[in-house]
Parts: C-alpha cells; structure tokens; sequence
C-alpha cells in the first residue's frame, strides 16, 4: 500500500492521530449513554468492585480496542466514477459513493485537530438521511488534495452529461472574495446580534434550581401555590430595574465572544460553481454550498443592523446528512447591500431576479392573532386589577401594547411576489427578512384553511422545496389557486433539475 498516493487510486488510511480522535468519539457516547448508571454506582456502591462493575468495565474496555483496531481496517481510495470506502473487523463493509452524488466535501478542526496539524473531512451526498463519510483526521495537505481530486472527478462525469460553466475545481485560481471579517468589523457585528439569547440561558438555569429546590425541600403543589401568590402580591416589579440593568453588559459580552469564536477570521468566497466558507477560532470550519444544492436564500435585518449598514446572509439547501447543522451553519453575518446584491447575480444568474408588483396579505393575519392576545392580556389585567397591583399591571400593560404593535408590523411587512422565473416572500418584524426561491426548485404545493379563514374566504398557501416549506398566509382563496396553478405550470414548462 503507498501512502500519500496523490490520485488515491491505492488505498489510503487516515492520519495515525485518527486513533486520537477515534477514542475520544467512545468515551463521549460511552457517557452520554451511561452516566447515569455511573453516576447511581459511584454514589450507591461500598469498597472494592462488585462482579457487574468488572463485567462492564471489560465490555468497555472490549469495546475501546474494537474501536482502535477500526483505524487500520478503514481504507478509502478512488476509482473511474466513484469514493469508495472499505471499513468492518468482524463484518466487512464497502461504500460505493458515485461522484455525482456527492454534494460538497467540508472540513472542521477543532482546537486538537490545529495543534495536530490535521482536519476531520466530512463529505455529504444527495438523498443521503446522514452522513456517508467522516474521515477523523486527515493532514490538511492530503485533505485539500482529496477534495480537489472528488470536485475534478464529479465535474468530469457532470460535463459528459449536461453543460456546465468551466471549473468546478477548488483552487485559488478561481476563488472571488466576496467578503472578509477582520476584528474589527467581527466586534461591530457581534454587537448587533440577538441579546435575548443568554437571558433566556440564564432564565432557563434559574428555573431550573429553583425547581430543583423544591423538590429538595418537598413542598406541596398548594404550598407552592400560596408562595407564588406571596411573591406576586408583595413584590415590587420596578424594584428589580436596576439588576435587570446590569444583564444588558453581560447579554452584549455573551454576543461578542460567541460571534468572534464562531466567525473567526471569516472568509466568504466564490469558487467555481458554489460558495465558500472558512471561519472559527477553536472549532475552524471549511464547507461550501454548491449552487444546485442551494433551494432558497434570505437575508435579513434587525434595527441594530441597519444601523451599521449589515445584513445576514443564508442558505437553505437540499437536506443530506445533518440538515440542522447544515442550515445553521450557513447564514453569513456582516454584509452589504452589495454584497447581497452579487450573491444574488452569482446564484440565480440569468433568471429574472425583479418583480414589478409586490402583494400584502389579508389584515386578518393581524386580525385573527390579535383576538388571542386580547384574550390573555385581558385576563392578566383584569387579575392584576383585581389584586390591586398597580406596579405589574403596568407592565402587563406595556408589555401588551408591544406585542400588539410587534404583531401589526408582522402583519405590514410579509409581502409576496412572482415573476416568470423566481418567487419571493418577505417578512420580518422591526427589521426584515426577505427569501427568494426559483420556481423550478419548487416541489409540492398544497393550500391549507383554518375555521377563521374558511369563513373569511381566505386560505394558506405553502410552498415546498428540499430546503423546507415557504408560506404565503391568509390570501383569497382565489388568489391562493390562481399562484398555485401558475406555479405548477411554470414548474412543469422548466427544463431545469431542480438540483
């Protein structure tokens, strides 16, 4: 077998620190999966190791070897038209990845794999429910290589069968800057990120010891009752203000660590046919976004934003391998008007990307929500009248005319619009959010009714891609099969795959 074999047709092992990296893996499921049987025997044993103890202990222990001898039965090598990957002591495994399945090959280094010099590679696939392949530690050099090699096969196969634009390869020769995060302007974004976050952390961590200390404590459901009622009636609301002050510098400290550890050294590109990401500081992330894989993109704004001049760029794909992480991890903070506006011209290329009228919903989105809210805010100010505590009742009645005022702005700025090749949908609240999906990515249709809307003749309609669901709420119901049946038409007469 030759090693570092650069056109991988012999077969390849990881890095030797694979070994590191494969027993870490155990030991974390081995305690997500057994602390608390661990944790009963450490409090509930005596002195000396009782028989059962050994007994796991050697299943452990069996089971840490079996993982260790799995790095040397791992290989992975490349043939005319596909990955293949050879795995299995016991039970021999062989995975066949066909080159045009395969969707994109990222790279994560977590703070061990930059000390070690090596990456984890993780190669997602179409239609895949998870991942087909993590290899655990490759040198980045032999990474890059590998990658380079996949792209350069798949984009081989792709051009015998459809045209494609020239390079699919990843190289510096094609990548386009699109944008780069320096410190100074990661610090700037962090500050206009959502604050709310750690205080709901901190809201939760509190709720849960003081929940905790009434079990401790053994307190009955109408003790617990007559306390609450205590609190309530002789608290004062406003006496609090100034320790609900002091959250404000510790929520915008929280941001600004989580946004620099995240984005770290952010660097947005283009390459051939997809985008480009590398980020992190600890946890450095590479992963790219093919554009047939990419169903719908947004960008947004919240008020803090708009400010600085930011919007947020994201990426909903076609679901394959953990499609939560895939979601989350693509959304690009920090960018412009221009920014967005390339992005856009880089993806959608020469389908029509202007609308010549936008359409608002019915009020009755408004009208409708508005009724429930009326309802439980009614019932808080009639018990806070009742219990003469002027102090809440204010803040009850604060904190109602937001949320109907949030609810109102809700309701002005979801929007729709269609053209011959692209649907868009905004909405948004304070700030916006505004999403475009071409219409042959499109998938299903359906058209949905509540009560409330049956009797208003109105009616939902949702919109679904691989990414997910789109929903236009609360349009006549005439209106609703009218974008429906335009829709299915304009879908049917495209000659394009939706990936």
């Amino acid at each position: 077998m030759r090693k570092n074999n650069t056109s991988f047709k012999a077969k390849q092992r990881q890095s030797q620190w694979a070994i590191i990296f494969i027993v870490i893996s155990f030991i974390i499921k081995f305690l997500k999966q057994l602390w608390p049987i661990l944790l009963a025997l450490t409090l509930g044993r005596g002195s000396g190791l009782e028989q059962y103890e050994i007994i796991a202990a050697g299943i452990g222990g069996l089971s840490m070897i079996s993982s260790i001898l799995s790095y040397f039965k791992f290989y992975f090598y490349i043939s005319d038209q596909e990955l293949i990957i050879e795995k299995g002591i016991l039970k021999k495994v062989r995975l066949d990845l066909p080159f045009d399945r395969i969707q994109s090959v990222n790279f994560e280094q977590n703070f061990l794999h930059q000390i070690l010099n090596v990456t984890s590679v993780e190669i997602e696939s179409a239609g895949s429910e998870q991942k087909e392949l993590k290899i655990d530690a490759l040198k980045i050099p032999i990474a890059e290589k590998l990658r380079e090699e996949i792209l350069k096969r798949k984009e081989q196969i792709s051009a015998d069968t459809i045209a494609l634009e020239s390079t699919e390869i990843i190289d510096h020769a094609t990548k386009h800057n699109i944008l780069q995060l320096d410190i100074q302007k990661l610090l700037r974004v962090g500050l206009t990120q959502n604050h709310l976050k750690p205080i709901g952390l901190l809201f939760s961590l509190f709720g849960s010891l003081f929940a905790y200390g009434w079990t401790v404590d053994g307190l009955n459901p109408i003790e617990m009752y007559n306390y609450v009622r205590s609190v309530v009636s002789n608290a004062n609301p406003f006496a609090y203000t100034p320790w609900s002050l002091l959250l404000i510098p510790f929520t915008v400290l929280y941001s600004l660590v989580t946004t620099v550890l995240k984005h770290y050294d952010l660097d947005f590109s283009r390459m051939g046919r997809r985008f480009h990401v590398v980020r992190g500081l600890f946890n450095k992330q590479q992963f790219s976004a093919m554009d047939k894989k990419i169903q719908i993109m947004s960008w947004s704004q919240n008020p803090l934003e708009k400010k600085l001049g930011f919007h947020n760029i994201c990426f909903r794909q076609a679901r394959s391998g953990d499609g939560k992480k895939n979601k989350q991890r693509f959304e690009i903070p920090g960018c412009s008007n221009e920014h967005v506006s390339s992005v856009k011209n880089a993806w959608l290329k020469k389908l029509s990307q202007e609308f010549r009228q936008v359409h608002t919903v019915s009020v009755h989105l408004f009208k409708h929500t508005l009724r429930y809210q009326l309802i439980f805010f009614g019932a808080l100010i009639i018990l806070m009248s009742f219990l003469t505590q002027w102090g809440w009742l204010s803040i009850i009645v604060i904190w109602a005319g937001s949320t109907i005022f949030l609810t109102w702005k809700k309701y002005t700025k979801t929007t729709y619009a269609l053209n011959p090749d692209c649907l868009f949908i905004g909405g948004g609240m304070l700030g916006f959010k505004n999403s475009i999906c071409p219409i042959y990515k499109i998938q299903n249709l359906a058209l949905t009714q509540n009560y409330y809307q049956s009797k208003r003749n109105l009616a939902t309609l949702k919109i679904y891609s691989a990414a997910g669901a789109m929903n236009i709420p609360y349009i006549e119901v005439d209106m609703a099969y009218h974008l429906m049946n335009r829709l299915i038409k304009q879908v049917e007469i495209s000659q394009k795959s939706w990936i």
